[in-house]
């Protein structure tokens, strides 16, 4: 089956897994009751979705989750060059 989607493979909490994509959820805060508490509004928080092996998907915080492709060697930063 040829995918022409390119997903990196990672490590999420240290299952092998496939990244999908960065997804964002929000959730609704209510104002406190108390006198002089928070007004309410919303909160965001953004996650990584990941497929494992067993084909199960999963949100993930971002700092859980460790690429393997090693896609930095496929760029230049300034250290890298010979221009100085």
């Amino acid at each position: 089956m040829n995918n022409s989607t390119n997903y990196r493979p990672c490590e999420a909490d240290g299952k092998k897994a496939l990244f999908h994509r960065w997804t964002d959820v929000c959730t609704v805060v209510e104002p406190s009751p108390m006198v002089g508490g928070a007004p309410g509004g919303q909160v965001q928080r953004t996650f990584g979705l990941v497929e494992y092996a067993d084909g199960t998907v999963e949100q993930i915080l971002p700092h859980i989750i460790v690429f393997c492709d090693n896609l930095f060697k496929e760029y230049m930063f300034k250290e890298d060059s010979d221009d100085g």
